[in-house]
């Protein structure tokens, strides 16, 4: 037996051991005595080796399993298959929910009720195909590793009404060796998919032995249609102080859909769980990410965690995250990284699914990145209740929170907002030398004096005061009106330029931006320093109409070709070439590399023996 553990990257194989030496089957519904399920699961750890224990109750319908006392932990590896009770059928649908599940596992006569339905030890093993509703906890995996969970209604009742289980859907726990490590809830298939809803808490991972598990494709808080609310009472994931779990991935059939999960409860909660990777989740949606189905607090909320991933620049690795307390909220930790994600709206980006207070909030020492200038990185951010990025007072200055390339647009307070010293929000002001503290060190942010448009182009100059000799990078932002005071936004990133203060503390600008969005009227821009505190946005420069001419000089090089020069400030601009000036003449892109000189960029295009004169001219990237 082959497999592969996602959220590790480690494979491992079974040879030898494990090999099916037993096939028990569970032929009658009582507690106790042969054909139970009881006594199969006697047997089966009885039997060294995989077993498996198939169903095969007499009468059609749904067949109800009641044990008094908890059943024997499961601890020689076993494949419990309820799909082999005839009349079930496995979940075909990409989207929702066909299967039939015909054995029902009730804990509600148990006379111990701190009992799980389930328990598993050791591993590997395999449970699918069950409903198991009304224990403390519905399944619990306790020192177990490499074992799958798949195909299962966790919570809800065959009819897909909540039934429940008082403490956790189901419980990944290792509070002493071996590890619970490996483990699967869910698959890449839809017939592997969960339901995991109206429990106390969906998942919960517990402590640090619980490490490199994985949860693929699940429902976790919604009915089985993934439309309606099922919530869990608190969280729909808990992690605690269990490093390097996986919570979806980039490929499709990897989405979990983690929502409805109410009164007091997160998406996902992350407390003290190094590594933790997030992605291709719908978070506070329904399954196609159009509609509100909130969890009552945050949408994934990290506290105390370094080094996790939410979301990622690879296609599909983001997460759609609406309608939640804040969408992201990062207390504590560091170097945690959010990237490629959908903040406050739908898939297309047209409907609001705002998030009620802030998309992103960030607390703690810093150090968190949010967003970058490389294709897939940027977040949008958009429709938020409050503010779409607040930087809380903790944040220190020499590891501070880029914030850079992200698309931020439509929230009811500032783009970014930068707490100061006292905790308060608000439009920050500059001051001299930029020695204030606060949220990503209060740095300055820039302001542009003019900016005009003319062929798709910006010619934009402004100026920066911040520390002196100190190198900042101006990030530039196209934005649709309006931009009001204390409402300033950016909603599509145009590039960026390096700035240098000098000993006074003061550096003047002029570059060239494309017009990165359609009918876009005005421009804002950001600082970032070295240490990675990003400001607030700039106050908006709106565009003019006015005239500008990029110069591009060309040098005949004796012998070399042509020698192109122009402005190093002209950004995402290349070169094309032609032979006339004719009407319809064609113009071909010049594919070399380019070199710089000083405040220039140069390019040498050869000249071929033919050539009697050549044309160039600026294009856009």
């Amino acid at each position: 037996m082959r497999s592969r553990c996602l959220a590790c990257g480690i494979a491992w194989i079974f040879t030898g051991a494990i090999a099916h030496t037993a096939t028990l089957y569970v032929t009658q519904n009582g507690d106790d005595g042969p054909g139970s399920l009881r006594e199969a699961l006697t047997l089966a750890n009885a039997s060294p080796g995989q077993d498996q224990i198939l169903f095969d109750l007499p009468g059609s319908g749904v067949h109800t399993l009641e044990p008094l006392t908890p059943l024997p932990p499961i601890v020689d590896p076993l494949i419990l298959d309820g799909y082999s009770q005839p009349g079930s059928r496995m979940n075909a649908l990409a989207q929702g929910w066909d299967g039939t599940l015909r054995i029902r596992l009730d804990g509600a006569r148990m006379t111990n009720g701190i009992s799980p339905g389930l328990a598993l030890r050791g591993g590997p093993h395999t449970v699918r195909g069950l409903v198991i509703v009304n224990f403390y906890d519905g399944i619990l995996l306790e020192s177990c590793s490499f074992s799958r969970v798949t195909g299962n209604l966790i919570g809800l009742d065959v009819d897909g009404l909540p039934a429940g289980n008082r403490g956790n859907g189901v419980f990944v726990q290792s509070m002493s060796r071996p590890d619970s490590t490996g483990n699967t809830i869910g698959g890449l298939e839809p017939s592997e998919r969960n339901v995991i809803s109206s429990n106390g808490r969906g998942v919960f991972f517990f402590p640090t032995g619980s490490s490199d598990n994985q949860v693929l494709g699940n429902y976790i808080g919604t009915d089985t249609t993934g439309t309606l609310p099922r919530g869990n009472t608190f969280d729909g994931i808990l992690i605690q102080g269990a490093p390097r779990n996986r919570i979806g991935g980039p490929e499709p059939g990897a989405r979990n859909v983690i929502s409805a999960n109410s009164p007091t409860g997160s998406g996902v909660l992350v407390l003290g769980a190094d590594d933790t990777v997030i992605q291709g989740n719908r978070i506070g949606t329904d399954i196609a990410g159009r509609f509100s189905l909130g969890n009552s607090s945050h949408g994934i909320h990290l506290q105390g965690s370094e080094r996790c991933i939410v979301g990622g620049a690879a296609p599909g690795a983001g997460n759609l995250i609406g309608n939640n307390s804040d969408g992201v909220n990062v207390q504590g930790g560091s170097d945690n990284v959010i990237q490629g994600n959908v903040i406050g709206t739908d898939p297309e980006g047209v409907r609001p699914l705002g998030n009620r207070k802030a998309g992103v909030r960030l607390t703690g020492d810093g150090g968190h990145r949010v967003g970058g200038t490389n294709p897939g990185e940027s977040n949008e951010i958009c429709f938020s209740g409050e503010c779409g990025v607040s930087v809380g007072t903790a944040a220190a200055d020499q590891h501070g929170n880029p914030l850079r390339g992200n698309s931020i647009h439509d929230n009811r307070g500032q783009g970014i907002d930068l707490m100061d010293g006292a905790g308060r929000g608000g439009v920050d002001a500059n001051d001299p030398g930029d020695a204030d503290s606060g949220g990503n060190g209060l740095q300055n942010h820039p302001d542009l004096s003019i900016a005009i448009a003319q062929n798709g182009l910006l010619h934009v100059t402004g100026t920066l005061d911040s520390k002196p000799d100190a190198v900042y990078t101006v990030d530039f932002y196209c934005s649709l009106e309006p931009l009001l005071p204390g409402h300033v936004e950016g909603q599509a990133w145009a590039g960026a330029i390096a700035v240098n203060t000098g000993p006074e503390g003061r550096a003047a600008f002029d570059a060239i931006v494309p017009v990165v969005l359609s009918q876009a009227r005005h421009l804002t821009a950001t600082a970032t320093d070295s240490n990675g505190n990003t400001s607030e946005f700039s106050a908006p420069a709106s565009f003019d109409t006015g005239t500008f001419r990029p110069t591009l000089r060309i040098r005949h090089v004796p012998g070399g070709g042509n020698q192109l020069e122009w402005p190093a400030s002209i950004l995402n601009l290349g070169i094309e070439t032609s032979a006339s000036l004719d009407a319809g003449t064609s113009w071909t892109p010049v594919h070399l590399p380019t070199d710089r000189v000083g405040d220039l960029q140069t390019l040498l295009v050869p000249r071929s023996a033919q050539e009697q004169k050549a044309f160039f001219r600026f294009r856009s990237q």
